[in-house]
């Protein structure tokens, strides 16, 4: 198996991982408030899988943005973007922030692409 097969393999893997992980090292019955305008407590294995699933989107759309720029760079920068919306929102309006930002996003790369 080459070395790119293994990386690929890899970040597939990633969410399965992740998951499995947070099963095993993170459940609690413990409630925690992680957000800076939205009073809201949540399970801490909850926060743990949404931190997850950020990461995982985070990091595929990462990579496929290398390979199509003009396809998925939209999607990177949106999935930085829920980030910042995750926890100083939680996920209070924030698609009415991601929504727009992601359809400047592709008409802008896909604009510059057709010049």
């Amino acid at each position: 198996m080459k070395v790119v097969d293994v990386k690929i393999l890899t970040i597939c893997m990633m969410p399965i991982l992740t998951g499995i992980c947070v099963t095993c090292f993170f459940y609690s019955d413990i409630k925690a408030d992680v957000y800076l305008f939205y009073n809201h407590s949540r399970y801490l294995d909850n926060i743990f899988y949404d931190i997850t699933n950020l990461l995982t989107s985070t990091i595929l759309s990462f990579y496929a943005s290398k390979w199509k720029k003009n396809i998925f760079a939209p999607f990177f920068y949106t999935s930085l973007l829920q980030w910042v919306l995750y926890f100083t929102f939680y996920k209070q309006m924030s698609s009415l922030v991601v929504v727009p930002f992601l359809i400047f996003l592709i008409l802008l790369y896909n604009y510059k692409r057709n010049e």
